[in-house]
């Protein structure tokens, strides 16, 4: 299987070419989108035959679903071929000056503005691990600070890596960032994209934890709680051999060179 993460835009909620669909269209769209990311981040689709296969229905069943489909243009054809039209460009990663922008603009934009097309937006309006945004009464500056060392270093955070960054978080220590206030789960996402940023495990989130709570007295009050932690348990897993490990071989084939 190439990915089991599927994205997945709240905006379409407000797109009328949606909201026109046949409810029969709207099952099969949401079934295509789990069969082309079973087949990668092209949005590449199978033959009919192998869809009717691989969803259990029949082609008299599928028929005319495509078509109606490709009459909103979610489905085009591409030599033959069926193709979920920005399928690539909305499932890959995003970059963090990206999720910034989108960050600030969904923020400062005025819940009266109509939402953008469903299929023709280039936007992720819904990405919900963008870099802390700023909010009335935030000093501008560390907010922008912040921004701007994401755009210095570059760097894409791939979703699947947060999400299980924060999935083995909430089962080791105990806690839902849906519990959260919304300032919280502003800063638990942050926090999330510097976890990822450092290449942490999941074994390592663990042990991180399970050291944290051993030692008493320590709240854990969300992912920004562990990060020393994490550094630490990264940094005694990075130890090299001590010097004079190299004793074992005085009995063994390098005897001689080691004695000398």
């Amino acid at each position: 299987m190439a990915g089991y993460w599927l994205k997945l835009f709240t905006e379409i909620l407000d797109d009328p070419k949606y909201n026109r669909l046949s409810d029969t269209a709207k099952l099969g769209m949401y079934e295509l989108l789990l069969l082309g990311k079973n087949r990668g981040n092209d949005g590449d689709l199978p033959t009919l035959s192998d869809i009717a296969f691989y969803t259990r229905r029949s082609e008299d069943w599928w028929q005319p679903v495509i078509e109606e489909l490709k009459g909103i243009k979610f489905l085009i054809e591409e030599n033959n071929n069926l193709v979920i039209r920005q399928f690539a460009t909305r499932q890959g990663a995003v970059s963090g000056s990206e999720r910034a922008r989108q960050s600030r603009e969904r923020t400062n934009k005025p819940k009266a503005w109509p939402e953008p097309d469903a299929y023709d937006s280039q936007q992720n309006p819904c990405e919900t691990h963008a870099e802390p945004c700023k909010k009335n009464g935030d000093v501008e500056v560390d907010v922008e600070v912040d921004v701007e060392k994401d755009v210095e270093k570059d760097v894409d955070v791939d979703h699947n890596d947060i999400e299980i960054i924060n999935q083995e978080f909430e089962i080791s220590s105990g806690l839902s960032r849906a519990n959260c206030t919304q300032k919280e789960k502003t800063k638990w996402d942050e926090s999330l994209i510097k976890l990822s940023h450092t290449g942490v495990s999941p074994e390592i989130i663990s042990k991180s934890i399970a050291a944290l709570k051993a030692k008493g007295g320590y709240v854990i009050a969300g992912p920004w709680s562990i990060i020393k932690a994490v550094q630490i348990e990264m940094a005694s897993a990075r130890q090299t051999v001590p010097k004079d490990d190299a004793r074992k071989y005085i009995e063994g084939p390098y005897a001689d060179f080691i004695q000398h």
